[in-house]
């Protein structure tokens, strides 16, 4: 298990290397849809992107509603920001109902889900996400776009995070199809597929 958490750590490190300061990982926390030009700040985000089925879409600002692959954000779902030069950071702001463990958009067949997390007790998600597939660890950003992680079986003091934060992006990684540990990339609009679903 220690190794495990080597390998991770020296795996986010490097990807944050490149990709810390140019996109947000954020999350809808609350139940329903929501309108993508009503709710995300086009002045100062470029792009956001969902993973869908094991492929990222995404809603590019400039383009033609036709011509976009989504255009709602659905409660339970995270998603990728990418955010426009000069633009350090970005925080979801959606009022509403909060969703339930029930809401979370999770799908046991893919390895990696970008999800919204209600405001529960991560060892109670855990334990709900379960009944699913096996739940190796939790991934998001802190505060400067770094990733941070929570693995389970660790003690606490060994986790990076143990609080869940509204409106934000949670990568939650499941042993259901094979054991790639390296969590998914922001896309850069040069492919559509995680390397790694």
């Amino acid at each position: 298990m220690r190794l495990f958490k080597v390998i991770l750590f020296v795996i986010l490190v490097m990807s944050n290397y490149i990709f810390a300061s140019k996109y947000e990982l954020v999350g809808v926390s609350k139940k329903g849809v929501f309108d993508i030009n009503k709710t995300i700040d086009f002045n100062k985000v470029n792009a956001v992107i969902r993973l869908q089925n094991g492929y990222y879409e995404y809603y590019v600002d400039g383009y033609d509603n036709v011509d976009q692959d989504f255009l709602q954000l659905e409660g339970g779902k995270g998603y990728w920001l990418e955010l426009k030069d000069g633009v350090d950071s970005y925080e979801l702001n959606i009022e509403g109902t909060p969703i339930e463990l029930s809401d979370i958009q999770f799908n046991s067949d893919l390895n990696w889900n970008l999800v919204a997390l209600p405001n529960e007790d991560l060892a109670k998600i855990v334990n709900y996400l379960n009944q699913f597939a096996k739940i190796d660890s939790i991934i998001t950003t802190d505060e400067y776009g770094y990733y941070i992680y929570y693995v389970v079986g660790y003690d606490d003091l060994d986790q990076d995070f143990l609080k869940v934060q509204e409106n934000k992006g949670y990568w939650i990684f499941s042993k259901s199809k094979n054991t790639d540990i390296t969590p998914p990339l922001p896309p850069d609009f040069n492919g559509t597929k995680p390397s790694n679903q």
